[in-house]
């Protein structure tokens, strides 16, 4: 059974993957470090300036937003990762992400995950815990390109450790059978212009 930290750090994880794969596609877009400007970014790009309508997405106060805003104040826990995620998001529009993702449909890729696992699958642990190459094709790109949160990207990895263990001797697998490292990723995807860019 999994406690509340252990779900926060999961969440803190995924999130972590979703920024580092915006900055591989969007290498100049990164999220900004302080989260006063962070929380500035995400109010006007992602909840149109409406201080009330970020503070009823994160479950708080407006003034608990104005308080990030001004630095009296930093989000923890669950907001921070949010946050984060928000703020990765408004560094991009829609427009520029289909632009990319049209780009990444002509190339392919790779994704090692690091320690896989699945203890729940016909109720064994006959999987056992591995580092898993996970090949990426042009619409795998694309999706990952236009991913606007975590847990779209999560789906794509989770499709391509399914698609990997089918291809062996078990079958029968999803996507969400799994569970894997998800601060560990290594993603290589090309830069557009055909070279390779990897991030570690």
């Amino acid at each position: 059974m999994t406690t509340s930290r252990e779900e926060a750090a999961k969440q803190a994880d995924l999130t972590e993957m979703y920024s580092r794969v915006n900055q591989l596609f969007y290498t100049s877009k990164q999220a900004p470090v302080r989260t006063t400007t962070q929380t500035a970014h995400a109010l006007e790009r992602i909840y149109g300036g409406q201080t009330a309508a970020m503070a009823a997405a994160y479950n708080v106060k407006p003034r608990t937003v104005r308080r990030w805003l001004d630095g009296s104040r930093t989000p923890q826990g669950a907001n921070a990762s949010r946050l984060l995620r928000d703020a990765t998001a408004a560094q991009t529009t829609k427009r520029g992400r289909e632009r990319r993702a049209q780009q990444a449909e002509h190339h392919s890729g790779h994704v090692l995950v690091p320690r896989v696992n699945n203890f729940t699958v016909r109720g064994s642990d006959a999987i056992r815990t591995r580092d898993i190459p996970i090949s990426l094709s042009g619409q795998d790109l694309a999706a990952l390109a236009r991913a606007e949160n975590e847990s779209e990207v999560d789906a794509i990895v989770q499709a391509g450790i399914a698609s990997y263990f089918n291809g062996g001797v078990a079958g029968g697998f999803h996507a969400g059978d799994f569970g894997y490292d998800a601060g560990s990723l290594v993603f290589t995807v090309p830069v557009m212009t055909g070279a390779s860019r990897t991030d570690q």
